[in-house]
């Protein structure tokens, strides 16, 4: 019997019992009477990477040992999960408890503050009690390049509630920008194979694994980051993307190839029939039917481009062929000389006429026809200030009245701003603490990014620092003071010389705003 895992009889035997590197290393080690010590924690966040591989051990008990448990694995399997594979991807389950979590690390000295840093713990301002932010939730442990867990997605197991998936928080471990998920878990999968696929979804890699697609990894159901798709040219050059053949799927699908080649990354696209998922597609056509289609439709991204240009051709009609040419000519611009020599018969014959790649120039319009939008100069002390409530906001509700009052319905410096507040106040009106990680899968993409960018930056969401009654009127006081000089702004943009009668209604306006201004800075 050959073995064909590079001559690596713990590789071997991790296959043979569907188990981690670090599982068999230590049951081959026990056979031979070596103890193989577990080096995984080696960095300053050691205390962290114990707490989060504790959570995930509690999360796999509460799966397999309690009534809501078996419940939630009699979901898993009929969806088509093996026994083995719940095991494999340590899939696990947070309770509807609440708290037990929580009490169950304080219970172990782990300090409160720090399991409100690692996203699973949060704290109420009603009875400062700890809660646990996973509940009712099918548990999806998210590792590092060291093995460890640095975080969760949590799938519900309530049909009514409305948010399906629900990804850690950021923290020092978890950065979801920079995660793939199963990434570190198949990487010699994805050496072996010298390719990885690219899934959206869980269930759609843990599909793909069962069948033999042991080199899949998925983005957790997120638009890919271009430091997703550096992440994985690191480890392999050629990625095969199976993302939803629905719209959104299509959409994800053109989103991530730019970002993929960007990263210098060879790219190849499946896309599935009739809007199908992957995970259902390969319940529905098993090994053969998954691994035939892959064969006869996977397209590389010139392919796949020129195939959806080729939809809206219409070759009798003179401006669709036009259209079809500057496009085409457009999508091959930077392509090798080799790849246009080898579509120019193809698109030759399809026009009916020979066809020759050509270098097209965008016209841009008539400088006249540009309208530049006007500058406005944000200073840093405004839009701190309005930051600062923000955060004060994400950390808990004392002020929400005080700030809800002074700035709805339309006093802001940042427009983005202004939206996040308006999704945190209704926020809480159902809820006395907020749940980060709930609160920001609540948000459009672009307020989320938003948000994750300025946390960074702020220095009181950084050092966890809650404000005082005063500073909060202060910032309020800072945030109206841009409002009206802005309104300054735009009504002294507003007076024209060759109507005086006009003007002097402007003029006492702005007396009667410069009035209320200093009326508000002498209280």
């Amino acid at each position: 019997m050959t073995c064909k895992t590079g001559g690596n009889p713990i590789n071997f035997y991790r296959q043979i019992k569907n188990i981690s590197y670090m599982e068999a290393a230590k049951e081959l080690g026990a056979r031979l009477g070596i103890k193989v010590e577990d080096s995984r924690r080696s960095s300053k966040y050691d205390l962290e990477y114990e707490i989060m591989n504790k959570a995930n051990d509690f999360f796999k008990f509460t799966l397999h040992n309690t009534k809501e448990g078996l419940k939630a694995k009699e979901y898993l399997i009929k969806r088509g999960l093996t026994e083995a594979s719940i095991n494999h991807f340590e899939i696990g389950l947070a309770n509807n408890d609440y708290q037990s979590l929580s009490k169950m690390l304080v219970d172990q000295a782990y300090e409160p503050n720090l399991l409100i840093t690692l996203g699973l713990s949060s704290r109420s301002e009603k009875n400062n009690e700890l809660y646990d932010i996973f509940n009712n939730r099918i548990t999806f442990p998210i590792k590092d390049e060291t093995l460890n867990v640095i975080g969760f997605s949590g799938r519900t197991v309530d049909p009514k509630d409305n948010i399906k998936y629900m990804n850690s928080q950021e923290t020092p471990l978890f950065k979801k920008s920079d995660v793939i998920y199963n990434l570190y878990d198949a990487l010699d999968e994805i050496k072996k194979a010298d390719e990885v696929i690219l899934f959206e979804g869980f269930f759609d890699v843990i599909s793909a694994h069962q069948i033999g697609y042991k080199n899949s990894v998925a983005t957790m159901g997120t638009a890919l980051t271009e430091s997703q798709a550096r992440l994985l040219r690191r480890h392999v050059k050629q990625v095969v993307v199976i993302y939803d053949g629905d719209n959104a799927g299509v959409i994800a699908t053109h989103d991530a190839i730019p970002k993929l080649k960007k990263a210098n990354l060879n790219v190849d696209i499946i896309r599935l029939p009739n809007g199908m998922d992957p995970d259902d597609y390969i319940k529905q056509n098993q090994l053969e039917g998954f691994k035939k289609y892959l064969e006869l439709n996977r397209k590389d991204s010139y392919r796949y481009y020129y195939e959806n240009l080729l939809l809206r051709l219409d070759t009798n009609n003179a401006n669709s062929v036009q259209v079809f040419v500057r496009d085409v000519n457009l999508l091959f611009k930077d392509a090798p000389k080799v790849v246009m020599q080898m579509f120019e018969p193809e698109i030759s014959q399809k026009l009916g006429f020979e066809f020759t790649f050509s270098k097209v120039e965008i016209p841009s319009k008539p400088l006249s026809e540009v309208k530049k939008a006007p500058k406005v100069q944000v200073l840093n002390k405004y839009s701190n200030a309005e930051y600062d409530l923000i955060f004060e906001l994400l950390k808990r509700k004392k002020y929400l009245e005080l700030i809800e009052e002074s700035l709805i319905p339309n006093t802001y410096v940042i427009l983005e701003n202004y939206q996040v507040l308006e999704r945190l106040v209704n926020y809480y009106q159902n809820k006395e603490f907020l749940i980060l990680s709930d609160f920001m899968s609540r948000l459009p993409d672009n307020l989320v990014q938003h948000l994750e960018n300025n946390m960074k930056k702020n220095f009181n969401w950084q050092n966890g620092i809650i404000l005082e009654e005063k500073q909060v009127k202060n910032h309020l006081e800072v945030i109206h003071s841009y409002a009206e000089e802005r309104e300054l702004d735009a009504l002294y943009n507003q007076m024209d010389p060759d109507n005086p009668e006009e003007s002097l209604e402007i003029l006492n306006q702005i007396k009667k705003l410069k009035q209320k201004m200093k009326k508000r800075r002498d209280r």
